[in-house]
């Protein structure tokens, strides 16, 4: 055991956690090792928290540098507005040729009117609208961002029973109390562990 490194991942994990992977690569020389391309570790690529899910430790047995084929590692999280615009590329580069073979694109450049403009308004509120979440995601953390889908479900529950006289149903009580349920837990966890946004 190493005292640093326990006191380490205590700070971040509390007393419990658990060794998930280790392994001892060897950089030969003039050989290409499979951990030597860009990756990421862990499994959750799409999922972004508000404290850690893992930490990597590296213990270097020789020299470990530039010169002999050190590890390079990304120091923080990317831009969340790269992260926006990186996945509207990416939507934009798998519809425009499924558009094309169906014949569904809408070219808003051509003789354009109200509705045109309409369209492209739509677009630029949505992509904004887009970024800001990954910025706030980033500045309070997912599990804050979270009591906004809590307030919408419970505000259009609100607006059923009032405009369509919807009947409020002992299942909608277990599935409301089993949300919240979930939500102290991870509110619970994180203030245990001294976790939260960073």
């Amino acid at each position: 055991q190493n005292k640093d490194i326990d006191q380490i991942l205590e700070k971040n994990f509390g007393e419990k956690y658990i060794l998930n992977l280790q392994n001892s690569p060897i950089n030969r020389p003039h050989e290409s090792h499979y951990g030597s391309t860009w990756h990421r570790d862990l499994s959750y690529q799409h999922l972004t928290t508000s404290r850690p899910l893992g930490i990597n430790i590296i213990v270097c047995l020789d020299d470990f540098t530039k010169e002999n084929g050190a590890t390079f590692i990304l120091d923080g999280p990317a831009d969340p507005f790269l992260l926006a615009g990186a996945t509207h590329l990416v939507s934009f580069l798998v519809l425009l040729p499924v558009g094309l073979i169906t014949q569904q694109i809408h070219p808003i450049w051509i003789a354009p009117d109200l509705t045109d403009g309409l369209i492209l308004l739509h677009g630029l509120i949505g992509a904004t609208a887009y970024a800001l979440l990954f910025k706030i995601i980033e500045l309070a953390g997912p599990v804050f961002y979270s009591f906004s889908s809590y307030i919408i479900a419970v505000t259009g529950v609100i607006w059923g029973i009032l405009l369509f006289g919807e009947a409020l149903t002992p299942t909608f009580l277990i599935a409301t109390l089993a949300i919240f349920f979930g939500l102290y837990l991870i509110n619970a966890t994180t203030e245990r562990t001294g976790g939260g946004p960073n």
